[in-house]
């Protein structure tokens, strides 16, 4: 009988220890995104975003890495921006 009630116990434990497993990993919590904005003369530019209430996948979707490239008449510019979630 003690071997049945300590199995059952082992087993409400485990359960709730997962639920709360899931709940943790997938919440949404504020994040910050720095991002290094380097330019043709390399110039760089620092600055911060902070996202609140967002979970991992959207704020690193948010917060990428990209290079573009402007063109005024003659002349032409390229910026890089280097971005690291925390």
């Amino acid at each position: 009988m003690n071997s049945i009630k300590t199995y059952k116990t082992m087993k409400k434990i485990t359960l709730i220890a997962v639920i709360s497993l899931i709940g943790f990993c997938s919440c949404k919590k504020e994040r910050t995104c720095t991002c290094t904005y380097i330019d043709d003369n390399g110039s760089a530019t620092v600055y911060t975003v902070k996202y609140t209430k967002i979970n991992k996948r959207e704020a690193k979707d948010a917060c990428s890495n990209s290079s573009s490239t402007v063109t005024y008449g003659s002349s032409t510019s390229s910026t890089k921006r280097d971005c690291k979630l925390s």
